[in-house]
């Protein structure tokens, strides 16, 4: 009997399989790095920490932490984990940096389709701070105790350092954890509120203020030890250009292969950018709610009007 040669033989499985796999990213993490987490029987976190200046403020005159920008989001079995260039336009002023998943969110979002818009909030951009810091005391992690670390702190910790630089009662006198003399550590807490299912930082508490160390040597070896935070500036170069973003991008969110075709193109206007927006585009919105899912972003809700997450 002849053999069809319509057939598919398991060698062409094989090499499609292989193409995918070959595009898998992995990312080693980066040891001086502080990452507090709930993946323990408690599904709590506590540390306590004490926030640290880019060595001697008087000399460095350095920022205390610096804002950072990133998508990460997982599809496909696969990591997109890119800082977004869009960071720049903001402290810029200017529309000149491109990024690949800010547009895609755009179009997603614009769309008013629940299950566009879902998507772009799983791919929204990620804000965090990054900060020197003593680690006191790891209970989890005892191996940082005693360790100068970086931290990528939550806009929710941002916000509790503003409130001992302008509190907003009258009656207490503005403070600076980072002072290595009169500032005070952090009582870390994070756990999953129960009323929302969130991670949140809330439980923290600021502790009595005393000096780091008592002696005035060590407090300054200890500074003029920190991480140099210069190496996540928003600055252009040190982001990928837009085309590294882009075929990253598409690559995961195509699960791997991509075909070298117009329809995997991004184009920065109003067109769909992959196939697969080609398909979800025709879904009509008749047939999904357009409200914008009820999803934390940011440290806040979001509500049908609120598209400030989007930063094209």
């Amino acid at each position: 009997m002849k053999t069809s040669s319509l057939i598919a033989d398991m060698e062409s499985i094989d090499e499609t399989l292989n193409a995918i796999n070959g595009n898998k990213k992995t990312f080693e993490k980066d040891p001086r790095q502080f990452r507090p987490n709930l993946k323990n029987e408690k599904k709590e976190y506590r540390a306590t920490v004490r926030f640290l200046s880019q060595g001697i403020q008087q000399v460095a005159k350095k920022a205390y932490f610096i804002e950072r920008w990133d998508h990460a989001f997982i599809e496909n079995g696969q990591w997109y984990i890119e800082r977004c260039p869009s960071l720049i336009n903001k402290q810029l002023g200017v529309k000149d940096h491109k990024c690949p998943a800010c547009i895609s969110n755009r179009r997603d979002y614009n769309s008013k389709q629940e299950v566009l818009v879902q998507r772009a909030h799983d791919r929204k951009i990620k804000k965090t701070y990054v900060t020197n810091i003593l680690v006191i005391d790891d209970p989890q992690f005892p191996e940082n105790n005693g360790k100068i670390m970086y931290w990528n702190m939550p806009y929710e910790i941002v916000k509790l350092i503003e409130i001992k630089w302008h509190p907003e009662s009258k009656k207490r006198s503005p403070s600076n954890p980072y002072c290595p003399i009169k500032g005070y550590a952090l009582d870390l807490v994070l756990k999953i509120n129960p009323s929302t299912g969130y991670a949140t930082y809330a439980g923290s508490e600021w502790l009595e203020p005393e000096p780091i160390y008592e002696n005035e040597e060590e407090i300054v070896k200890l500074l003029n030890s920190t991480i140099d935070l210069d190496e996540f500036l928003s600055e252009p170069d040190k982001f990928k250009s837009f085309d590294e973003l882009n075929n990253r991008f598409l690559k995961v969110t195509s699960g791997g292969v991509i075909i070298d075709s117009p329809m995997n193109t991004i184009i920065v206007d109003d067109k769909p950018t992959t196939a697969l927006d080609k398909v979800t585009s025709s879904i009509t919105t008749s047939a999904l709610a357009a409200d914008v899912p009820d999803k934390p972003v940011e440290g806040g809700e979001v509500s049908t009007e609120d598209d400030s997450w989007l930063e094209d």
